[in-house]
Parts: structure tokens; sequence; C-alpha cells
């Protein structure tokens, strides 16, 4: 989501770990390609930077939110999380999810996860119609 954002970008990345020469080969490429959806992101941030910022953004006063407020850089994108998860000192599953439900009340939220919704509505979509044949 972060890395490949542009769909040509995915379709070479797709090309990486899928080869072949037979006739239906473009075939399996599109397939592959439309399996794959992210978050809507601003350019240039990561998924867990984009998160922590909605959390410092929050006008909640958790803990939570003191443990993002707290962090102001990282070495590595995915920090920007696992800091606050290593300093809640909670299962990474249970942080995650309140860490969500905060992230889930920003403004931004909705935007975030819209192409993934109707990604996810598609497919809801295209498995009703499927088992009512």
């Amino acid at each position: 989501g972060d890395v490949c954002d542009t769909e040509s970008e995915k379709k070479k990345a797709i090309q990486k770990v899928l080869t072949g020469t037979e006739h239906n080969f473009e075939q399996k490429i599109s397939k592959a390609l439309s399996c794959v959806s992210q978050y809507y992101l601003p350019a240039d941030l990561s998924p867990g930077q984009f998160v922590h910022n909605m959390l410092i953004e929050s006008d909640n006063d958790c803990d939570y939110i003191r443990y993002a407020k707290d962090i102001k850089a990282v070495s590595d994108s995915h920090e920007w999380l696992d800091k606050i998860i290593e300093r809640s000192g909670e299962n990474e599953a249970v942080a995650l999810s309140k860490i969500i439900d905060i992230a889930a009340k920003h403004l931004s939220w909705q935007q975030y996860i819209k192409p993934i919704e109707e990604w996810l509505s598609d497919k809801k979509k295209q498995l009703i119609h499927t088992t009512k044949i």
C-alpha cells in the first residue's frame, strides 16, 4: 500500500512473482491486480505514520494518545505504532484494537478506509451473486 501505490508499480511487483509464457498470462496478472486493494494514504506517509497522526490530532486524553505524542521520530515506518504498542504493555492485538478505535473517530478515517470498504462491498456482491446461481 505505501510501497507500490500506483497501478503500474503493483503490476511490476506481481510480475516479479507470477511468471509464465502461457496464452492467458496477462489474464492472470489482471486477476491478481483485481485482488489488490489499499487504504487511501496521503503522499509520503506510511500507514503507521498516518494512523499515528490521527492519534496525536485526537482530543481524547488516554494513555495511547500520550504515548503517540511522545514519539517524534522513528527509524522504521512500522515503529510509529510499534512503539505505542510496546509502551502500552498490552498484547499487540489488544493494543492495535484500541489504537484503531481511537483513530476511527478521526475525520480522515472514512476517507482512509473507503477504498477497502468499496473493494469488500464489491467482493460481497460477487459472492452473493455466485451463491445464487
